[in-house]
């Protein structure tokens, strides 16, 4: 049995790493780029575990929903696809392979057509090593009582958001308040062509202290339910404003 974990480093801009015999690391773990003319950049990889691995590159497009974002859901989901840069981008090498501690620079190169519609957009450089980050040997009992032996073999990726936007222009931002299983929950929408970086603040009504914050980020035409960790009760009432963070203006409060 093979698992692959996945690891997305480029939202929340999160160093994550893996404990496991066999590794490595990625950086930087984001790029901002101008999709209004070519662009060349360059990662490092490094070898953190205790043997040779082979990794491949290569440049990929994962949508709003899918399962390796999971940062809502498309609003039209037939242009999924064509908020990403991936298909004009290059990547040497596509493959390398590097012994314990040794390091090795990867480069891409962006070349946007000259008639992307102004907007955000973006990518991914998927990193894939070869060989199992760990093996794992679990003894299980089976239904008709006999032991098993399971051996699970972890695959390791890592994924780095490149993200590039064309022109100037801002997200506006639509909320609307939900209750699941009595907690509050906050589905936010964006229809602009742009990304909206910034934070949830949520106070009962009355109140200056924060009972929650919660950092978001909603891709362009997309819509996301945010879930809290706040009760609803018929009575209780919360003031819900989303602020912007690193260059991004949009902010907005409702009361649910």
């Amino acid at each position: 049995m093979i698992r692959k974990a996945l690891c997305i480093v480029c939202f929340l801009c999160l160093s994550i790493v893996a404990v496991a015999r066999n590794g490595f690391l990625v950086a930087p773990t984001h790029l901002d780029l101008d999709c209004a003319r070519p662009h060349t950049a360059s990662f490092v990889v490094t070898n953190t575990g205790d043997q040779t691995i082979h990794i491949r590159i290569s440049p990929e497009c994962f949508t709003t929903g899918s399962a390796s974002l999971k940062l809502g859901t498309d609003l039209f989901p037939k242009n999924a696809k064509r908020v990403c840069v991936s298909d004009y981008m290059l990547v040497s090498p596509r493959a390398v392979s590097l012994t314990p501690g040794a390091k090795r620079t990867v480069r891409i190169s962006i070349r946007p057509p000259a008639d992307l519609a102004p907007g955000g957009y973006r990518a991914h450089l998927l990193f894939s090593m070869l060989e199992n980050a760990n093996t794992y040997n679990q003894n299980a009992v089976g239904k008709d009582g006999r032991n098993m032996n399971m051996k699970l073999n972890v695959l390791f990726e890592m994924a780095v958001g490149i993200y590039c936007k064309k022109g100037e222009g801002d997200a506006k931002l639509t909320a609307k308040c939900l209750t699941n299983d009595n907690k509050l929950q906050i589905s936010m929408r964006n229809t602009t062509p742009w990304r909206y970086k910034g934070k949830l603040e949520l106070r009962k009504k009355g109140s200056d202290k924060i009972a929650q914050s919660l950092p978001i980020i909603i891709l362009r035409q997309s819509q996301q339910v945010v879930p809290t960790d706040l009760t609803k009760k018929s009575k209780a009432q919360y003031i819900v404003k989303w602020l912007p963070k690193d260059g991004y203006k949009d902010k907005g409060e409702i009361t649910c």
